[in-house]
């Protein structure tokens, strides 16, 4: 596994373990980086999970999060049967395109955001587990080996999490 790293104002750039070691660098400070590449490797590997599920669209992230915020509006407003486009415009326009009432749309939304919800949990707490797991293991392959668990542990959440709800 290639390493890089700086060390007292040095840089090393795709150094293995054993030579870094014998250039002078401490074991504690390769231990680190090691740690960091596991825990970049396990953290892309759990994003590229969940962008396989979410939109990868920044711009359409936006638009659900408005789709998101009118539905949740027109619910607490108890669903009222006449309302102006204006208020509700993505609720509005949406349901007609589906053939859905506003508040089919409105229920839809909501359940599909609040899925979405539930999946990214999972994996903000997979993340923020990472580095003190991955950090507790010694030696690289410990560390490679646990994020690598780390993501499986991941995977197997995200799908009890979709076996649930279906």
């Amino acid at each position: 596994m290639q390493l890089s790293l700086t060390h007292n104002g040095k840089t090393y750039t795709n150094f293995e373990a054993g030579d870094l070691l014998a250039a002078g660098v401490p074991d504690e400070v390769i231990a680190a980086a090691v740690t960091e590449e596991a825990v970049a490797f396990a953290t892309t590997q759990i994003d590229t999970a969940c962008d396989g599920l979410f939109t990868q669209s920044a711009s359409r992230a936006q638009r659900y999060s408005q789709k998101y915020e009118e539905a949740l509006a027109y619910r607490e407003a108890d669903y009222p049967g006449t309302v102006a486009d204006g208020d509700y415009p993505f609720l509005v326009a949406e349901a007609a395109a589906r053939s859905l009432t506003k508040r089919q749309q409105a229920d839809l939304v909501i359940e599909t955001a609040e899925r979405f919800r539930a999946i990214g949990a999972i994996a903000e707490a997979a993340r923020a587990s990472l580095p003190d797991r991955i950090n507790a293991m010694a030696g690289p392959a410990a560390k490679f080996a646990e994020a690598r668990q780390a993501v499986l542990d991941f995977q197997q959440a995200l799908q009890a999490q979709q076996t649930e709800e279906a």
